[in-house]
């Protein structure tokens, strides 16, 4: 059996329903770990611990020093945003292609919550935007001894997931 390196923290995803989002997020399955159940690393996840500031309502007269600024009740909204994710797979059992074919139709469609333990950060209002498609998967077979002498092959699949973070500002916390 193939187990990350021990200091290896995943990435762990709930996925819950289609259609428009809910605040209240009933329905989400338990969270996974992507490499417990697909055998994929996680190499980056690129969260915005402060992202964009949506544009403020300002009037600017000619006539007048400065500007007119109405800041909401409720304080300044943040941008929705990407996040550009890499996933590895690295295994000798021959899987690649099934294994990364069934995460991506798992998680695709569906509002996503998903955590990184190595960062401690985490959203929810999350779904796939695009997978990397050019080129669908990179494949290369690396050489690595097997500690008795032999040299077995393993695949290296590199590939990219954007995640569109639609609540920016939410911090959630998964556990597996």
């Amino acid at each position: 059996m193939f187990t990350p390196p021990k200091n290896y923290l995943p990435l762990l995803i709930a996925v819950g329903p289609s259609g428009c989002y809910k605040a209240d997020l009933s329905g989400y399955e338990k969270p996974f770990d992507t490499f417990r159940k697909y055998r994929l690393y996680i190499k980056h996840v690129p969260y915005k611990v402060f992202p964009q500031i949506k544009e403020i309502v300002t009037q600017d007269w000619p006539d007048e020093h400065g500007e007119d600024v109405w800041l909401p009740p409720s304080g300044v909204v943040n941008k929705a945003y990407d996040l550009d994710t890499e996933f590895i797979y690295f295994a000798d059992d021959g899987m690649a292609t099934q294994r990364i074919r069934a995460f991506c139709n798992e998680i695709k469609g569906k509002w996503l919550q998903i955590y990184d333990t190595y960062s401690q950060m985490g959203r929810r209002g999350v779904y796939v935007s695009e997978f990397d498609g050019d080129p669908a998967f990179k494949r290369r077979r690396i050489p690595v001894g097997d500690g008795s002498g032999n040299v077995v092959y393993r695949d290296y699949v590199a590939f990219k997931v954007k995640f569109r973070v639609n609540d920016p500002n939410t911090d959630i916390v998964l556990s597996a």
